[in-house]
């Protein structure tokens, strides 16, 4: 299922980044986009954030980012990204890197990519 604009927000900063790292010499053809994910029991938090290259994308709901890549969510951690902002810029820490800012979550470890949900405790 295509998602909109609404459900889950990519920046025009982060689009520019995961375009940027998908249109890279050393990505296979056979990648579809990026996939982001949370992977339980992972983290000081519970749960953690995940960004990576995708290349099978059955059963899973996106967003286009261009004609040819899209961004990726696994269906069964939709209800718990609906209404996050996917952005690329400095972090708290000076750096660059993606922000993640998702209403959904009951807290959140220093780091930022580690965190909690409510239905999870």
């Amino acid at each position: 299922m295509e998602l909109t604009r609404d459900e889950i927000i990519i920046t025009d900063n982060a689009r520019t980044h995961f375009l940027r790292q998908l249109s890279s010499d050393k990505i296979a053809d056979d990648i579809k986009g990026v996939r982001f994910w949370i992977k339980d029991g992972k983290g000081c938090g519970g749960s953690e954030y995940m960004i990576d290259v995708v290349t099978n994308t059955e059963g899973m709901d996106h967003i286009p980012l261009n004609d040819k890549f899209g961004f990726y969510i696994n269906a069964i951690d939709l209800f718990r990204l609906l209404g996050t902002s996917i952005d690329f810029g400095k972090g708290d820490l000076g750096f660059e890197q993606v922000l993640i800012n998702n209403p959904n979550e009951s807290g959140q470890c220093g780091c930022g990519m580690s965190v909690t949900f409510d239905e999870l405790n």
